[in-house]
């Protein structure tokens, strides 16, 4: 289904035009609000660090929470001591800020930022209200930059660099430049006015204007989930493994896992689904191959399955990394 979908945004299609009405009235409201803040209408709050956003205008997986990791290690190896904040989405848990660790429940605090805990070693608060959340990494950590995973929408929190991150697989990274249902987008095209940077997921679009980068996705030594034991690719391609991904665009690690010339049965699930044992009960022997964020989720799951894990890490290039720290330095 979410191929479909995804197929569905990339043109103005009969999907498009049956969700028009609705997706019409979801760019108006986004683009009032972003007005009222423009204006002062809504005030906006700042903490006493610089702020620095990660986030989208599309919906779906666009490698934005391994930039996020990638940007906490490239500042900390600076002499900063970045903190990050993330939504917490789909946690259960019933007060909030929670401060998270790599051993978190993901169901309470949510998946991404336990996976980011994990992958940085940096503080880590998940809520919904990210002010709090900001203020806590400073008071309880003395963090003295704060990054916002997916916070491009959440306006109440005054922002000193805005992060773009758009999946070049979508038409210019916008698709069919109509908000949802109708196209991929949360808010008009022209919200990325607000961008300070711009980083596409492998190619830059042409016509794309403003400080534009292009990332890749480089994987990493495939592990076993129960003991990180690292594996042996050429027992890994001896037999079909299922690729099991919960993730905005399974597609992209259905791909990174055949191009490491593994043998695959796709198996894709929403994104941040919440595993069961049913989940993995297939009518055969063969283990399993999972993504990080998954993994997280999977750690708790039994099953007498293999479960390894193919890691990505975000590569911005060197200029990339260059001017935000010449951002950062003149805040």
């Amino acid at each position: 289904m979410q191929a479909f979908i995804r197929a569905q945004w990339n043109k103005r299609g009969i999907w498009a035009w049956l969700w028009l009405p609705l997706s019409l009235l979801v760019c108006a409201l986004a683009s009032l609000k972003r007005k009222a803040y423009e204006e002062g209408l809504f005030t906006a709050s700042r903490v006493n660090a610089p702020v620095i956003v990660i986030g989208n205008l599309s919906v779906g997986g666009t490698g934005k929470t391994p930039l996020v990791a990638h940007i906490a290690q490239l500042l900390d190896k600076q002499g900063y001591q970045p903190g990050i904040i993330s939504r917490g989405y789909k946690g259960s848990a019933r007060r909030w800020p929670q401060n998270v660790t790599p051993e978190s429940n993901p169901q309470k605090v949510g998946d991404e930022p336990v996976m980011l805990a994990g992958l940085t070693g940096c503080p880590v608060v998940a809520g919904p209200d990210r002010i709090r959340s900001a203020q806590q990494l400073i008071d309880q950590n003395k963090c003295d930059v704060i990054l916002s995973d997916d916070g491009f929408q959440h306006l109440k929190l005054v922002r000193d660099i805005n992060i773009l991150v758009f999946d070049a697989a979508l038409n210019d990274g916008l698709g069919n430049r109509w908000c949802l249902p109708s196209g991929p987008l949360r808010e008009p095209a022209g919200a990325r006015r607000a961008a300070d940077m711009q980083v596409f997921h492998e190619n830059v679009p042409g016509s794309t204007r403003g400080a534009t980068y292009a990332m890749t996705l480089i994987p990493g030594e495939i592990y076993a989930l129960n003991d990180n034991t690292i594996a042996s690719m050429d027992l890994l391609k001896q037999q079909p493994l299922h690729a099991v991904a919960g993730i905005g665009n399974p597609g992209r690690f259905f791909e990174s896992a055949r191009g490491l010339g593994l043998n695959i049965l796709e198996q894709s699930f929403d994104d941040h689904h919440v595993f069961t044992t049913k989940d993995l009960a297939f009518d055969d022997e063969y283990d399993v191959i999972t993504t990080q964020k998954d993994a997280i989720k999977l750690a708790n799951i039994e099953t007498r399955r293999a479960i390894w894990v193919l890691p990505v890490q975000a590569d911005p290039g060197t200029r990339f990394d260059a001017d935000l720290l010449d951002k950062l330095r003149t805040l």
